[in-house]
């Protein structure tokens, strides 16, 4: 690896940083509203075991980025099975990127339309932070982790502004128990609710080659888990203390307990929760985007071609987030049936490359011997 390649890649903190502001977006956007209310313990022990799945989760990311660090998952797919394979795993996950791409930019639309310019226009609102986005794309990942890094430490100190102004307020026993019936299906629901709102956990499995270490890429995803998990676990408390159930019920529960969180110094918070909110739309969006243009060029290897698709790709992606605005019931249904796409893409996909890596590895070493033992005979003849 030569000096310069080894410049452009990233460090696992940055990486770290830049997937929890990715994961914040969809957590501070969670409306219980549109899907099942749970009760305020089993959200609790929801959000712990969907920890403890995620991190099993990491396995095959484990093994591909101890073996194969150099390749993404997409090129571990075309050593493992052709370039049929390579093609058909980077026209998955293209189609993944796309939805998430949609989801996440007519979410954005809705929260700014519902909260910060009530009955304004998504297409107005879309426009501009669309264009900043194709902008931004062409910075690369090192330069847009690095920002990431700033607006880190940004968000912590707004959330823990919150939190401390919200303690006042608490009372644990406003945290509703669980229920006399159904108590363990209700927390696994509300576990796989949590997996389903993931995609940086395949987003791993494309990133890890471009850490400095990328057998370091497990431990940064375990990490990622962790801090994501400890700030749900705060945060809902926090809301569940201060608000009840009530606070589960608002559209946007992370926002209701900043509008009435009451600071001496920042009477606002929710004010500055939400520019920082609208960062993590932006990074999301931002990183699903570059991940999209990534696969793109496993089908097109010509610069300027390449280009030329992704920005007629991206019109697409900006009319279907237009749509998806202003129709949430298809966002809703897109949300309950894409449930089982992080465990296929993350877990399932990738082991099954490392098992078909391996056995190829096998056949070679097998066939090696067999054919150093023949060109041996033939010399002595």
């Amino acid at each position: 690896m030569n000096a310069n390649a080894r410049t452009h890649r990233i460090s696992a903190p940055q990486l770290l940083m830049l997937l929890f502001l990715s994961r914040l977006f969809s957590v501070l956007n969670i409306s219980p509203v549109f899907g099942t209310l749970y009760s305020g313990m089993t959200l609790l022990l929801g959000t712990l075991l969907s920890f403890c799945l995620q991190c099993a989760f990491l396995f095959p990311l484990w093994l591909l980025s101890r073996r194969y660090g150099g390749k993404t998952l997409i090129g571990c797919a075309g050593d493992a099975g052709g370039e049929w394979l390579k093609k058909g795993a980077a026209l998955l996950f293209l189609l993944m990127f796309s939805v998430q791409i949609c989801g996440s930019l007519s979410a954005f639309s809705f929260f700014m339309t519902s909260i910060v310019f009530p009955n304004a226009s998504s297409v107005l609102i879309l426009i501009p932070f669309f264009l900043t986005l194709i902008l931004c794309v062409r910075w690369g990942l090192e330069s847009f982790s690095r920002a990431a890094a700033i607006f880190f430490w940004l968000f912590l100190l707004s959330a823990a502004s919150i939190c401390i102004g919200a303690i006042p307020s608490a009372d644990l026993l406003n945290i509703t128990p669980l229920p006399t019936q159904g108590a363990f299906h209700n927390i696994f629901s509300a576990a796989l609710g949590e997996i389903s709102k993931n995609g940086e956990l395949y987003c791993l499995l494309l990133l890890y080659p471009s850490l400095r270490t990328p057998k370091k890429a497990a431990h940064s995803g375990f990490w990622f888990l962790l801090l994501t998990c400890v700030f749900m676990l705060v945060t809902q408390t926090v809301i569940l203390s201060v608000l009840s159930d009530f606070g589960m019920e608002q559209t946007y529960p992370y926002y209701a307990l900043a509008s009435v969180v009451d600071l001496s110094v920042l009477q606002r918070l929710d004010s500055f929760h939400m520019s920082l909110w609208i960062v993590c739309a932006f990074f999301r969006s931002l990183l699903y985007l570059f991940l999209f243009k990534k696969c793109l060029g496993t089908f097109v290897i010509k610069k300027k071609t390449r280009a030329v698709l992704f920005y007629s790709l991206a019109v697409f992606l900006f009319f279907g987030s237009v749509f998806l605005a202003d129709h949430p019931q298809a966002v809703r249904a897109l949300n309950t049936s894409t449930a089982i796409v992080p465990a296929l893409l993350a877990f399932v996909f990738p082991l099954v490359i490392f098992i078909l890596l391996k056995r190829k590895e096998k056949r070679n070493e097998t066939n090696s011997p067999q054919k150093t033992h023949g060109a041996l005979m033939g010399a002595d003849r």
